[in-house]
């Protein structure tokens, strides 16, 4: 939603720090959802993505169902497209204002209308003459937006010399700016073909052993041939390849005098045409920054960014090349190399700012190739395990369900032993809690209902001598108990291996001393910290950090005996609990307020690593994020705080030598670059079980098939069944978690939320934007409430935090935390009284805080002041405030008000219908209202939701899976119907009577709600329609069309 200021960040070479290019070669944008009222609060933010586009005259279209769009593509590959925009000249020409759609009938109007009909009201037939006239400007608009459609040409790209038109048109030299001047110059001759601006970044700014980098840069149709320079690079470009004739030419000149050549994107299919090799045109293309791709000659795969539409057909290349990258999805070439020369290319992009940047040591590939000195090579090995087969596993259960370790390792110790069995693995489960499912008599071949402690896990291993033991699928009781038995040599004696990650990577997380030097090794940081192992070096260490501290237990579950302290009093009190559950206890530097981040993060035997899934909190720093709402994927980071952590997460791993999944945690400040690693959890946890769920991805399943030896390239995405599982999952929706709490039932429970978990379960939720999510995820966490519900606001007084009781006020207080609720119509003392319980929840909150922040906006609270109490990011907050708005206007309206575009609109935001009726009762013309009658509206309108799946690939390829979430931002379902059992027959045929009897009522419906692509095989102009409009506005066509067919597409905004 943000850009960042450019204009004098530029670096000595004047390029600008931020961008690829010079200009912005993008005709257009389309996307799913765009709110241009949100607001961001990076530090980096200086302008609004609308005004930034507007101020380069790039259009853009939102409220599209671009998943729709994409399976489309998909099926039928790419297409030329239209946006069809209004100019204010062309609106007036038109008869269009938006004043004039503003204006309302007057009531001497209304009454009009209501004379000759005693059953029409005059606010009624208001209401309808406002939406006659709303209707009617919508058709005006259609139809000059039709006809300046039908004068508009098309543009076909692929007409012209992309490469020409992108190209610069002169030759410029860049000296590197790391320069020894003992060392040897060496000029490397770039083709610029579109080259992007971070390859001259990555190859001038980067220190190459050995050498000092000089680039000189040439247009596309220079004649290079017989220049001299040391190396040749080819760079990245648009279009069709057999259209740089002068360029392939060129290249088989540089090729016969041998010398080293690198080729990126165009240039991979340049050096394959120079060689003799041919290309083709792809029907979708690969696209986007997470493809995936094998190194043919160390079986490693890499994730990285792509944007091109023609490929290399391998089947043409001559012998003495071969195929050096291939797509793990599709299988296409991603690189060619040959065999005793150093000419090299990928048709992926290492130097990709936007994206990871796994693949950037070819790079130093290519400028060893250069230097032609062996002796300076460094010497690469493959990591190799040799195949072992396991006969009987142990699995280590989680135990009895407590706060902090519950259903969730129920789940993954089930697919774990899903995962087992499919080996043919005799699995033994030590688990005493009898009401899981990995106990069911179906799932484990033996199941030992004892506690998971290391006395009686001992006498298991000694009984079933299993080969193996599987301990990250338990939580904290599992790997605690694992540590011991390694630690008393348990595990050796009996020959019993840990699968998965080594003990030593287990131990090394979970011993926070060992962790901060570990970390250290790779120039990773954690906040300052100290271990203490009693409560006098506890206080010790407190004073040398600095007030306030983080008293937190060692080896202990969900931030069990832990707390923030203020003052060495409060320190005392925290270690008097933490030693209660821990030998140890950690003091770190308090970083409340920071954002907290997470990264779920799998690798396998061969060093293949992936990030599954990253959630930011809602909340800031301070509160456990088994308390917190939890928003995946990430909302608020910028694409370069994305890839950075990214990048750490991934060097992490690897350092230490986890074997499957974990789970790594940040601390990012909100005011710069600074972040610190907070935790790293070598196993599966709560936020596995939401990644996991989230993404479609089974992680649990994976791991435990990365413990037994298979590769992440050989195991297959389920879901697809035809891609790897060696993948980085695309979102082309939001998820929310929300906690739940049960506070009555533990009358002696502080209700503040800190670092300590205390919610006892939590729901998740999806939808195409974040208020749907999360509204629909707060109607699952209280039944009570129909959304972001201040009707539903409580307040838990404690004696440090309640404000004192007021002569008339309606509120219950108690020191023991019990509930106090407020209603309408209090006293000014009333008033006051729920004032300083809001502004104390806001301060220091409790499981109310959300219902809170509703009660805060509805009496008129700012973000900026909700932001300066909470420390909630402001676009969160912006999200709940728009919330919040479409709650008063909905109070300004009356049912007969909304019209099919209105509920589209508001169902988008997630209103549910009890939640609209109670709203529009709250209208002073309003009549009693129930949801029913919202509903009944709602279907006479045609307003239904669409059905879509959770496919892990942005529907990118097709998927297999009965996951699915319901949304009303969709034109059309991923599913079809299941065939109706002869058991229930009856049931379907009623509704189906039912519906026909809906549309038989209906008159404004024509064929808007027909699948998108039936509509799209049967007419050349078909509506696309998630709605009417937001509200009366510009209305925008996209129209695609393929070859000599033409097939419209309409969107109204």
């Amino acid at each position: 939603y943000f850009v960042c200021f450019i204009s004098a960040l530029q670096d000595e070479h004047g390029l600008p720090k931020y961008f690829e290019g010079d200009r912005i070669y993008v005709r257009a944008l389309v996307v799913a959802d765009y709110d241009n009222a949100a607001v961001t609060a990076h530090f980096r933010a200086e302008n609004s993505l609308s005004a930034w586009m507007n101020t380069h005259k790039v259009p853009a279209i939102a409220g599209v169902d671009t998943r729709a769009l994409t399976k489309h593509l998909r099926e039928v590959g790419c297409m030329l497209g239209k946006i069809v925009v209004l100019s204010e000249e062309e609106e007036r020409r038109s008869g269009l204002s938006l004043s004039a759609l503003a204006a309302l009938p007057s009531a001497t109007a209304a009454e009009q209308r209501g004379e000759n009909d005693a059953t029409v009201t005059p606010d009624k037939a208001e209401a309808r003459l406002r939406v006659e006239r709303r209707q009617a400007a919508l058709t005006m608009w259609e139809e000059a937006i039709r006809n300046k459609a039908k004068n508009l040409p098309w543009e076909d790209p692929n007409k012209d010399n992309l490469v020409a038109l992108v190209s610069r048109k002169e030759v410029r030299v860049y000296k590197s700016t790391v320069v020894d001047p003992n060392l040897r110059d060496v000029l490397i001759l770039c083709v610029d073909c579109g080259m992007k601006y971070n390859i001259y970044r990555q190859l001038l700014h980067s220190k190459f052993e050995h050498c000092n980098i000089i680039l000189k840069v040439v247009p596309w149709d220079f004649d290079f041939g017989n220049d001299e320079f040391d190396g040749l690079f080819i760079s990245n470009g648009p279009g069709d390849p057999e259209r740089c004739e002068k360029t392939v030419a060129n290249i088989r000149r540089v090729m016969e005098r041998k010398i080293p050549i690198f080729g990126i994107c165009l240039g991979n299919q340049l050096l394959a045409l120079a060689a003799g090799a041919r290309t083709y045109k792809m029907k979708y293309g690969n696209r986007g920054m997470n493809q995936p791709v094998i190194d043919l000659r160390t079986s490693r795969c890499y994730i990285t960014p792509q944007n091109h539409g023609f490929a290399v057909d391998e089947s043409t290349l001559p012998r003495d090349f071969l195929p050096l990258f291939v797509n793990a999805n599709d299988r296409s070439n991603e690189g060619i190399i040959h065999r005793t020369l150093p000419f090299f290319s990928a048709q992926f992009h290492p130097e990709a700012s936007g994206g990871p940047t796994d693949t950037f040591y070819l790079f130093g590939d290519f400028i060893a190739s250069i230097m032609k000195a062996q002796t300076l090579k460094q010497v690469h090995t493959t990591p190799f395990s040799f195949p072992q087969k396991f006969q009987k596993v142990l699995l280590l259960g989680s135990g009895g369900l407590s706060i902090g370790q519950a259903g969730e390792f129920d789940y993954s110790g089930s697919q774990a032993i899903k995962a087992l069995k499919e080996q043919n693995i005799f699995v033994v489960v030590v688990n005493p809690n009898i009401a899981t499912v990995q106990t069911s008599q179906h799932m484990a071949d033996r199941v030992y209902f004892l506690p998971v402690t290391d006395e009686f896990v001992t006498k298991v291993i000694e009984k079933e001598m299993p080969d193996g033991i599987l301990c990250t699928f338990g939580g904290q009781t599992a790997l605690n108990c694992a540590v011991k038995l390694h630690e008393q040599g348990v595990l050796a004696k009996f020959g019993c291996k840990i699968l998965g990650s080594p003990i030593e990577a287990i131990i090394a997380t979970e011993d926070r001393k060992v962790f901060a030097a570990k970390l250290e090794e790779i120039g990773e940081k954690v906040a300052e910290s100290a271990a203490a192992t009693n409560t006098e070096e506890a206080v010790q260490a407190a004073k040398a950090i600095g007030y306030p501290v983080l008293i937190r237990a060692a080896f202990a579950l969900g931030g069990l005996g832990s707390g923030f302290a203020e003052d060495e009093e409060t320190v005392r009190r925290i270690c008097k609990e933490a030693f209660s559950h821990s030998s140890q206890v950690f003091v770190d530097k308090s970083l409340k307020g920071w954002k907290e981040v997470e990264y779920e993060v799998v690798r396998d035997c061969k060093n293949n690593c992936i990030t599954v899934c990253n959630m930011e909190n809602l909340d800031p720093l301070g509160i456990h994020t088994g308390d917190s709402i939890v928003v995946a994927p990430s909302q608020t980071l910028s694409n370069e705080d994305y890839y950075r952590l990214r990048d750490t997460a991934l060097k992490v791993i690897r350092h230490f030598g986890i074997v499957g999944e974990c789970n790594i945690q940040y601390a990012l400040d909100p005011n710069s670059e600074k972040y610190y690693i907070v935790e790293v959890n070598a196993r599966l946890s709560r936020s596995s079980a939401l990644a996991s769920k989230a993404t479609g991805y089974p992680l649990a399943y994976i791991a435990a098939k990365l413990a037994l030896g298979s590769t992440l390239v050989e195991l297959s995405n389920s879901v697809t069944k035809e891609t790897t599982a060696c993948f980085e999952p695309s979102l082309d929706y939001v998820v929310t978690k929300v906690p739940r709490w049960d506070l009555r039932k533990f009358e002696s429970c502080d209700p503040l939320m800190g670092s300590a978990m205390k919610s006892v379960g939590e729901v998740m939720a999806i939808g195409r934007t974040f208020e749907e999510s999360l509204q629909k995820a707060l109607r699952m966490v209280d039944e009570k409430a129909g959304g972001f519900d201040e009707s539903v606001c409580h307040f838990f007084s404690t004696d440090e935090d309640s404000a004192p009781s007021l002569p008339g006020s309606d509120f219950k207080t108690s020191s023991s935390g019990e509930c106090m609720r407020g209603g309408c119509g209090r006293t000014d003392s009333g008033a006051e009284r729920q004032a300083a319980l809001l502004e104390a929840e806001l301060r220091r909150p409790s499981p109310n805080r959300i219902w809170a922040l509703a009660l805060a906006f509805q009496l008129g609270w700012t973000v900026d002041a909700l932001h300066e109490k909470t420390k909630i990011d402001k676009w969160f907050l912006s999200k709940l405030q728009n919330i919040n708005d479409i709650k008063r206007q909905l109070t300004q309206l009356t049912l007969d008000d909304l019209t099919r575009a209105d509920f589209f609109y508001i169902k988008k935001y997630g209103f549910s219908d009890r939640q609209i009726a109670q709203y529009l009762m709250n209208s002073p013309s309003a009549a009693a209202l129930s949801q029913f009658d919202v509903r009944r509206r709602r279907l006479h309108l045609g307003v239904r939701p669409s059905v879509k799946q959770i496919d892990t690939l942005a529907a990118e390829f097709p998927a297999h899976t009965n996951y699915l979430y319901l949304t009303y931002q969709g034109i059309d379902d991923d599913v079809s119907p299941l065939a109706a059992t002869p058991s229930v027959s009856a049931v379907f045929a009623g509704a189906r009577a039912e519906k026909r009897e809906e549309e038989n009522a209906e008159t404004c419906r024509d064929d808007e709600d027909e699948s998108l692509l039936r509509r799209l095989s049967k007419s050349s102009s078909a509506r696309l329609r998630t709605g009417e409009g937001d509200a009366p506005g510009k209305q925008c066509f996209v129209v695609l069309g393929r070859r000599r067919r033409q097939e419209t597409l309409r969107i109204e905004r």
